[in-house]
């Protein structure tokens, strides 16, 4: 059992999962493990997709729908993205 991210993405994105099933530092919300384990298991982790199968049978049809579209608007490409630009100082012209 996984408790700690070891810096690959995948147990990353799998302990947020367990951070909203589990309660550890937020608020109990199963929808939003459900996204957590549908994007680990779409980065290729077995496990997460065995999850988020046994959450998809707690959750309403309307939580389920937003929980997925969620999961394939998350792009972390983009958001790495945007995070780096917003980390950059700014640049002045003139002298």
């Amino acid at each position: 059992m996984r408790s700690v991210p070891d810096g690959n993405p995948c147990s990353v994105k799998y302990a947020a999962a367990r951070w909203y099933w589990y309660r550890i530092g937020v608020s109990q919300n199963q929808a939003e493990a459900y996204k957590w384990y549908l994007i680990a298991a779409r980065s290729g982790d077995g496990e997460s997709r065995s999850r988020a199968q046994l959450l998809k049978a707690k959750l309403s049809a309307e939580a389920l729908q937003m929980a997925d579209r969620a999961a394939q608007a998350f792009h972390p490409e983009t958001q790495a993205a945007s995070a780096a630009a917003l980390a950059r100082p700014a640049t002045s012209s003139g002298g």
